[in-house]
């Protein structure tokens, strides 16, 4: 999900798992009581997908695509 216009994007931490980060806010999202890092890629690329507004089925073109 490169484009610069989009509020939330997904990024790998360090130890590969993965993390879905608020631009706006320049941390990592939170959820209700969920920080959403720790993830694994498919699962942050679909909450990622979801927070945007797009559909989460998706989600699994992205993984595949990278």
């Amino acid at each position: 999900m490169p484009e610069r216009s989009q509020r939330f994007e997904c990024v790998m931490e360090p130890g590969g798992t993965w993390m879905v980060w608020d631009r706006h806010r320049e941390a990592p999202v939170q959820f209700s009581v969920l920080t959403l890092i720790g993830l694994t890629r498919g699962e942050a690329f679909s909450l990622c997908r979801l927070l945007q507004g797009l559909p989460a089925e998706d989600a699994d073109r992205d993984t595949r695509a990278s």
